[in-house]
């Protein structure tokens, strides 16, 4: 393009501004030599700089047209990024700093373009390892690879692959392999016992019990690297069984991810390399290894093989002398921690024999068990349907691992047992490989019906069992109700001590005292009471009817004054606050801070309110946290809790706001309002997402209106959306666009609503 054509498409991208012609002048003489493409997309690229800083983009275009023949598209998309960047770290002078100096970094720029950063995707995967293992597993950065069987330890950013989908289904792989590694009890201390009979027992205090059974043998590294292959085998195993989509979808990443550990090993590690390898490809294993190998390869799906195929796999390696360095298992895992996950373990242990003694002498009671005579723990064959839970988007129905109807036999005849215990059974097993029968012993024993009376009872803190709340979910397909479709749990949250309160009235000091000022104004309000039979004036009006009444031989009305009356404010307010996992952040952090201005503010006027939380994972799994009951006053210990609130799990809202309904039944003020404070539509886990979640979110809603409920929603989102107008109804929601904003608006919208 020549000048003219440069200066009329420089105008259109920065219409309506118009800028001085001699600072265009010098800025597009850089591009008249440049080839139309270059031209045109440093141009298309003004639209994003002009408005920040009008200076930067004529910066843009010299330094863009300077080095332009080390960009493409993509490339130059990247290096804007980079610019705006350090534009807002450092301003002017440091924007133009880095554009003067060309960036190395650009021309290896399409890892980086497509990699993935561990933090940007944590609460969708702290959701996924919680989705895939049934336990509370937590997600954290490390630059190894492992799990202390609480926590997964992830690489904070991943850039094997050219897509950044394949390098998040990377993350997604090693959580599948190191939960199956969990659940298996692959770090279960009763494993390694068993072969220290001969041992003394002082040793254990010393080190962890798989440390000291594996310096048992004459090559402990060895014995080590072996007993973690033989468990990857079981874990591959378990995650080709359970989730065959999971298996599928990662076939292709796992043969490149092979191909780049073959590339990095400086030779090969001989017969371990190769069983590695059938362990990574199961589905193409060769069960011709010709050695011990087989009895895995083979009979990969028996869980009584393992140990005995390990002993014959280290002796075989041993006595071949097949085995000179340690055995990198890069990329899948770096090594087991099994102190670590020992330390983990005892805390465990420990935590979930007084939970389920509790547990279990509760619902003894409630049931009215008997003293037993024999017990032991087991799992049934049937598959518990309503556990069944999609992994990825190719895996829908996949059940996660261990979810099976477990039964109590007690004096020989099943006890079927709670969801809640069922699952605290499995996390049992997995550290202690079985149930002992000590534990539900001690369970009869509090109970108040069992041979030792109540002795145990003042040792274990006593847990009460929350039962499940079933609601109807609408299923607007069938223009109709699923009955009993939806569990749901109020749990307290329990507080924390923090100094979270006090940096919050520090930090919004300015705030507080407006939202406090406008409170007490809705406090104070009066109006006239005209026409009364007692006041503190005449009413004029009254008067003059009264003696043209008079008049006219009429009766003259007595009520002649006017009296002043304060407001009699009859309103309840219930916040329902998102506690999903996309609320983790400053998202989370600023709903925390608004609720903190709002109690302040609501003890100010006076209104009766209660505050909730809500999230959960499946239809029976969604759980509301109650934060402050209405009846109860604003004090330390709900501060505590308003600071423990955090993110965590998916965004099912019908269930919580149906249960909101409930909650105002035995509330009698004249207005009923319900404040929900979200940053997203709803949405969960299983199918519950799209036009069936906001169909039953919209119907829970109209249940609220129909009970004489207002419904309100203030969404944390950058852009508008078309389905809270749909849900809420027009004018029953807002935006808050910046969250400095949340506090004094969140006020802004009460104050309104309430009047």
């Amino acid at each position: 393009m020549d000048y003219k054509s440069l200066q009329e498409l420089f105008h259109e991208q920065v219409y309506p501004s118009k800028p001085n012609e001699w600072d265009i002048e010098d800025a597009l003489a850089y591009l008249e030599n440049l080839d139309e493409d270059i031209q045109r997309s440093l141009l298309e690229a003004v639209p994003t700089v002009w408005p920040i800083s009008h200076s930067l983009a004529f910066s843009f275009l010299k330094d863009g047209a300077r080095q332009s023949h080390e960009f493409d598209k993509d490339t130059l998309a990247e290096w804007l990024r980079r610019i705006l960047f350090h534009y807002e770290e450092g301003g002017l002078k440091k924007a133009r700093a880095y554009m003067a100096e060309p960036d190395a970094s650009l021309t290896d720029g399409e890892r980086d373009i497509h990699s993935v950063q561990l933090e940007n995707h944590l609460g969708r995967l702290h959701a996924y390892a919680r989705g895939v293992s049934g336990l509370d597993l937590h997600i954290e950065e490390s630059p190894i690879i492992y799990t202390d069987t609480e926590t997964v330890y992830l690489p904070g950013k991943i850039e094997f692959f050219e897509d950044a989908q394949e390098n998040l289904l990377y993350y997604k792989l090693i959580i599948g392999l190191l939960s199956c590694c969990i659940l298996q009890g692959s770090f279960g201390r009763h494993r390694f016992i068993s072969g220290l009979e001969n041992v003394n027992t002082k040793e254990l205090i010393l080190e962890s019990a798989a440390a000291t059974y594996f310096a048992s043998f004459n090559s402990s590294q060895c014995a080590q690297d072996i007993y973690q292959l033989v468990e990857l085998c079981r874990g591959f195993t378990m995650l080709r069984s359970e989730f065959p989509g999971l298996m599928k979808e990662t076939a292709e990443i796992r043969r490149k991810l092979w191909l780049l550990r073959r590339a990095g090993q400086q030779k090969a590690s001989g017969k371990l390399e190769s069983f590695f390898a059938s362990i990574v490809f199961p589905e193409d294993c060769d069960t011709d290894c010709g050695h011990p190998f087989t009895v895995l390869v083979t009979e990969r799906g028996r869980a009584d093989a393992e140990n005995e195929a390990f002993i014959r796999i280290y002796r075989h390696v041993v006595d071949g002398d097949d085995y000179s360095a340690p055995f990198s298992f890069f990329p899948f895992m770096d090594s087991f921690n099994f102190t670590e996950a020992e330390r983990i373990r005892e805390l465990r242990v420990e935590k979930n024999e007084k939970k389920f003694t509790s547990l279990l002498a509760n619902f003894l009671h409630k049931t009215g068990q008997s003293s037993p005579e024999e017990i032991t723990a087991e799992i049934s064959a049937d598959q518990a349907d309503s556990a069944r839970l999609p992994v990825t988007a190719d895996s829908a129905g996949e059940k996660p691992p261990n979810i099976r109807k477990k039964s109590l036999n007690i004096n020989n005849s099943a006890l079927e047992i709670p969801v809640e215990l069922q699952e605290l059974i499995s996390r049992i097993q997995a550290d202690l490989g079985k149930l002992p029968e000590g534990y539900v012993s001690a369970a009869f024993g509090m109970s108040g019906r069992g041979r030792s009376g109540g002795e145990a009872t003042a040792d274990v803190e006593e847990e009460p069992i929350v039962e499940f709340i079933p609601y109807d979910e609408w299923d607007y397909r069938r223009h109709g109700y699923r009955k009993n479709w939806c569990g749901l749990r109020e749990r307290p949250l329990k507080g924390v001590r923090s100094e979270f309160y006090r940096r919050t009235l520090e930090k919004h000091r300015g705030v507080l005292l407006k939202i406090r000022r406008q409170f007490e104004m809705m406090n104070t309000q009066e109006h006239f009471a005209r026409r009364r039979r007692h006041g503190d004036d005449l009413d004029l009006d009254a008067l003059i009817d009264s003696l043209g009444d008079q008049q006219a031989g009429l009766a003259p009305s007595e009520k002649l004054f006017v009296r002043l009356i304060r407001n009699e404010r009859s309103i309840s307010t219930l916040f329902l606050v998102d506690m999903s996992n996309s609320t983790e952040g400053w998202v989370g952090k600023a709903i925390k801070e608004a609720l903190v201005l709002m109690c302040e503010a609501m003890e100010v006027v006076g209104d009766r309110y209660g505050i909730f939380g809500f999230s959960g994972m499946r239809r029976m799994r969604s759980e509301v946290y109650k934060i402050k009951d209405m009846a109860e006053p604003y004090n330390a210990e709900v501060r505590q809790r308003i600071a423990a609130i955090a993110p965590k799990e998916y965004t099912r809202m019908g269930p919580p706001i149906r249960h909101m309904i409930k909650q105002f039944k035995d509330v009698d003020t004249k207005s009923r309002l319900l404040l929900i404070i979200s940053d997203g539509k709803p949405e969960d886990y299983d199918d519950y997402k799209g036009q069936y979640a906001i169909e039953d979110t919209r119907k829970a809603l109209a249940e609220a209106r129909g009970n004489g409920i207002q419904p309100y929603c203030i969404t944390i989102d950058q852009e508008a959306h078309d389905y809270l107008e749909h849900l809420f109804g027009s004018g029953n929601y807002t935006y808050v666009k910046k969250i400095e904003q949340l506090p004094s608006r969140l006020t802004d919208i009460y104050r309104l609503l309430t009047r």
